[in-house]
């Protein structure tokens, strides 16, 4: 049976001038889901202004409808600033209506995420911007005195795609954390068949330094609940059992009878034991 993926909408915005840019995001994208959308069981989208199909309306407000449908908002701006939306209408940009939107979306329904990406301008540009960059620059620093939208500045199209790469797994990550436990269903099927000798193991972790417990025990999910997911202490041969891809990340927190998972993620492999019992002592 083909595992079920989540869809994740990203709508990516940005005026005409960064054309190399969104097709490196859609790489960035494309990459993502080669990599993680298996074992993840989340598909992420890209969402733009390209993909609206050609019907009658206000060109903007159909590309709204798109943007209506995603959970997270990037934004790209370098140089320009771009053409108004309507007629008449208060924005003077379709990137300006669809941010604004964004936000005010945000407010009310605590979704979409927001992340901004400035590029970097020459500074020789800085000193006679023109009317469009002119326009970005008061658009930054209304974002600066708003204090609402944390934004970042990138310099090439390498450090975008580093850039839209964590924006990315960052966001899944909290999905992960928040939302149902998803994992591929053969890492699903071995947790299910070890959680019966994890029990017969052990019924909690015993007291162990963290680099011990590392090399001796790996915690697998047994199973899925609305708080997060149970853990068992695996020995290593079970362990050798998952592939890379499976692990996750551990951010455990030790109770007086078992010890839960509070966030998952094969993003970036990494074990933290913030138990007192997994504290190294000081020599």
């Amino acid at each position: 049976m083909a595992d079920t993926r989540k869809i994740v909408k990203v709508f990516l915005a940005s005026p005409g001038d960064l054309s190399d840019e969104r097709r490196a995001a859609k790489i960035v994208v494309d990459e993502f889901n080669k990599l993680w959308a298996d074992t993840l069981g989340y598909h992420v989208e890209l969402v733009g202004w390209e993909d609206t199909v050609s019907r009658y309306g206000r060109p903007q407000e159909l590309i709204n409808q798109d943007l209506d449908l995603c959970e997270l908002f990037i934004g790209m701006m370098w140089k320009k600033w771009g053409t108004p939306p309507s007629v008449e209408g208060e924005y003077t940009s379709g990137f300006e209506e669809e941010f604004e939107r964004s936000i005010r979306k945000r407010t009310q329904e605590a979704r979409p995420e927001i992340s901004l990406l400035f590029k970097q301008v020459a500074p020789d540009l800085l000193n006679d911007p023109g009317d469009e960059l002119r326009k970005v620059m008061v658009f930054k620093e209304r974002i600066i005195a708003r204090k609402t939208v944390l934004f970042e500045t990138f310099s090439d199209i390498g450090e975008l795609e580093g850039k839209i790469r964590s924006c990315i797994a960052i966001f899944v990550d909290v999905l992960i954390e928040l939302g149902p436990f998803s994992i591929s269903s053969r890492a699903m099927r071995i947790a299910r068949s070890a959680s019966a000798i994890a029990s017969s193991i052990c019924s909690r972790p015993p007291r162990r330094s963290a680099s011990s417990c590392r090399r001796q025990f790996c915690c697998v999910p047994t199973r899925s609940s609305s708080n997060g997911c149970l853990l068992r202490c695996m020995s290593p041969v079970v362990a050798a059992l998952l592939g890379p891809r499976e692990m996750f990340d551990l951010s455990l927190q030790s109770g007086p009878k078992r010890t839960l998972i509070r966030s998952l993620s094969p993003i970036v492999i990494r074990s933290r034991l913030r138990s007192s019992n997994y504290r190294r002592k000081p020599s």
